[in-house]
């Protein structure tokens, strides 16, 4: 939640500390302090996008896809030249690389007993799901982040976190 910067004294023992002068500063700031991360739990497993679908036709250049008619513009070095030579017209080769596993990270996965703990297993899982690269999405009991991954997207699932509850108690 929100953690407010409490006020600051500052004092002077100027000259020979014989006096002393003070005062307080009061700041109008304050941080978002994300939930603690558990210590360990390992990740749900994450489920490829559309699993069972063979990749995402041509738009990867890892596995063959799919042969489909030339269009001008298409690459020569995809040209089938084998069914060309077989006066088969020309054809190309379509590649595609596997969809990445899509990861969901959801309330009612977490094995904690109050809100603390099922929060800190949520950050753990947040921060490890960012470090392994792949997509992964928030299920909350009111909301939902759909899938991506970089810094902006794991930043807004920790602030989700971490203002849990708090629009509830206020309202």
């Amino acid at each position: 939640g929100w953690l407010s910067l409490p006020p600051i004294t500052v004092a002077s023992h100027y000259p020979l500390g014989l006096l002393r002068a003070w005062g307080y500063l009061h700041f109008d700031s304050r941080a978002l302090i994300y939930p603690a991360p558990a210590q360990e739990h390992s990740l749900p497993i994450a489920l490829p996008e559309g699993a069972g679908s063979g990749g995402d036709l041509g738009r990867g250049s890892d596995d063959f896809a799919q042969l489909r008619p030339y269009q001008p513009g298409d690459s020569l070095r995809h040209i089938n030249w084998k069914a060309f030579a077989r006066e088969q017209g020309l054809v190309v080769k379509q590649f595609g690389a596997a969809k990445l596993p899509q990861l969901w990270l959801a309330w009612e996965s977490t094995s904690g007993r109050d809100t603390e703990q099922r929060l800190s297993q949520l950050t753990r899982w947040v921060i490890d799901a960012q470090a392994s690269g792949v997509d992964y999405g928030l299920l909350m009991p009111l909301q939902r982040i759909a899938p991506a991954r970089g810094e902006a997207h794991c930043r807004h699932c920790l602030e989700t976190l971490a203002l849990y509850g708090l629009e509830a108690s206020r309202g």
